[in-house]
């Protein structure tokens, strides 16, 4: 599973290395934030970025995408002695609306416009 944090209306995701493998959701996922606008940078993200996002306000959402969970909100972050308290909220957030269009074209409700589908 992959994670994405979402710092001032930006999704922020780290980047492929030895630790964040390559997976189909998180690049489904990156393509379709593209299509929608919504701007989505690769780039390490420190702990301490996250804490201080979240403490100045700025860090509205966190969500892992991956084979299973698809794309699922986190609600909880802990680190050391810290708890992060974020708030889901179902339709407005970025997760939302990126897992509605993503089950969208899995289901066949939406056009296949990246040859992501194979007729069985």
């Amino acid at each position: 599973m992959n994670i994405f944090f979402v710092v001032g209306g930006e999704a922020v995701t780290p980047p492929l290395s030895g630790t964040i493998l390559p997976g189909v959701t998180r690049a489904s996922v990156l393509t379709l934030m593209a299509e929608m606008g919504i701007r989505a940078e690769e780039r390490p993200v420190p702990i301490e970025e996250v804490l201080d996002a979240h403490a100045a306000g700025n860090l509205t959402e966190v969500f892992g995408v991956g084979t299973a969970a698809t794309v699922a909100p986190v609600e909880c972050i802990r680190y050391r002695e810290r708890e992060l308290r974020l708030a889901v909220e179902p339709q407005s957030s970025i997760s939302a609306q990126v897992r509605e269009r993503l089950e969208a074209i899995q289901t066949g409700r939406a056009p296949d416009s990246h040859g992501w589908l194979m007729r069985l």
